[in-house]
């Protein structure tokens, strides 16, 4: 049975929502330094990957065979070039 995802532009914003809330919750928790909560929400963000015909084959071959996700949450550094 297939099923037709569609792709809402809003997903990302509510990923990094709930990844600054997270952060705060470490913060207040003192798991986490201010610092290092500023640190974490200025440089990452959370985004929404789906992988093409080769990533999900080569899954299926060396790891899970019955995997169908197509999609997945990853947390990403954000990097600027320097100028």
């Amino acid at each position: 049975m297939s099923q037709i995802v569609q792709y809402d532009e809003s997903l990302p914003i509510n990923f990094n929502l709930v990844k600054e809330g997270f952060v705060d919750a470490l913060v207040s928790e003192k798991f986490l330094t201010p610092e290092q909560g500023d640190m974490i929400k200025k440089n990452y963000s959370v985004t929404l990957v789906r992988r093409n015909w080769l990533g999900r084959m080569v899954d299926s071959l060396l790891w899970n065979k019955d995997s169908k996700d197509e999609f997945k949450l990853v947390m990403v550094k954000v990097v600027f070039p320097s100028k």
